[in-house]
């Protein structure tokens, strides 16, 4: 799972650095069931190695794992998309009421260095 991400991110040219902007929100494949299948994949083959292994205490690497995924990498992004999303509701109902101003919607996310999210989508 976390090889087949890897690849499809080499082919339409996307960041796999965490740390990076990226380029474009991935929305088929693997991504219709999980917004984060590299570190699902990497979870899967943890959990096998401790099957393998035959080792009970072997599972707390994949859980461990998770814990620290999501602690320090899933949360920031979902405050990225969140602010992102948000932002971009806003900008539709403002435009709805006739009071919607691009300049201005991608001067707000453009500017907020910490919301890679809303640059990717606003590049596609």
């Amino acid at each position: 799972m976390a090889i087949a991400t890897k690849k499809m991110f080499k082919r339409t040219q996307t960041p796999v650095s965490h740390r990076a902007t990226p380029v474009k929100l991935h929305t088929e494949g693997i991504f219709r069931y999980t917004r984060n299948p590299m570190y699902l994949g990497i979870t899967i083959g943890l959990c096998g190695i401790a099957i393998i292994t035959g080792i009970i205490y072997n599972l707390l690497f994949p859980t461990l794992f998770l814990i620290l995924m999501d602690f320090y990498f899933v949360r920031q992004e979902e405050k990225e998309l969140n602010f992102f999303l948000v932002t971009l509701i806003d900008g539709i109902k403002k435009r709805r009421d006739g009071g919607f101003d691009t300049r201005r919607f991608r001067e707000t996310v453009f500017n907020n260095n910490q919301h890679s999210f809303g640059k990717a989508l606003l590049l596609n």
